[in-house]
């Protein structure tokens, strides 16, 4: 039996958008209305698509498929803080509102079709804090309206594969390969 890696396709972040995740998770954390865990913001990214457990020959295909994507720079800027599902909040992110990397993440799940399973709606966004009491979700509201997050822009001439690994209960991210658009 072949051993699989939870892998998925994303966009490292530069360093100075690193600490503006920073300065937002001292913030919430300051203000210490809900229990979250946050996410370290070294390891921030802003993930593409999801791929799952895959197989080290699903690895050598996706790597080789990637390779050939064309693609040109981005440029990208933050936008807002905000939450999935109102009834249920668990992730606190901050939004990016960029059209093209719309079409990057298309172009992407096209090359890939028949290796990613998932059809999920891509909304571009760093995740940064999860919540773990869900019953406070309307001081996560109230949170999110009222935090102003600095509209950095930043540009991405790249994207990489990288693997998930739970480690000590946090999950560690490994780079397998970076592709250069």
């Amino acid at each position: 039996m072949s051993q699989t890696k939870r892998c998925f396709i994303a966009i490292d972040l530069p360093e100075n958008i690193c600490n503006e995740i920073k300065r937002l998770q001292e913030q919430l954390y300051i203000k210490n209305v809900f229990d979250a865990s946050y996410t370290n913001s070294k390891q921030a990214h802003l993930t593409l698509v999801f791929l799952g457990n895959i197989s080290q020959n699903q690895i050598i295909e996706i790597k080789e498929k990637l390779e050939k994507i064309k693609f040109h720079q981005i440029k990208l800027s933050l936008d807002k803080l905000g939450y999935f599902d109102e009834r249920k909040i668990k992730i606190m992110w901050i939004g990016l509102k960029q059209k093209e990397l719309i079409e990057l993440h298309k172009k992407i799940k096209i090359t890939l079709r028949g290796i990613v399973k998932q059809d999920i709606e891509f909304i571009p966004h760093i995740t940064i804090a999860r919540i773990k009491k869900y019953e406070l979700k309307e001081m996560v509201k109230d949170t999110v309206l009222k935090t102003k997050v600095n509209k950095i822009q930043f540009d991405i001439d790249s994207f990489s594969l990288k693997e998930s690994k739970l480690i000590e209960s946090k999950y560690h991210y490994f780079e397998i390969e970076r592709f250069k658009l």
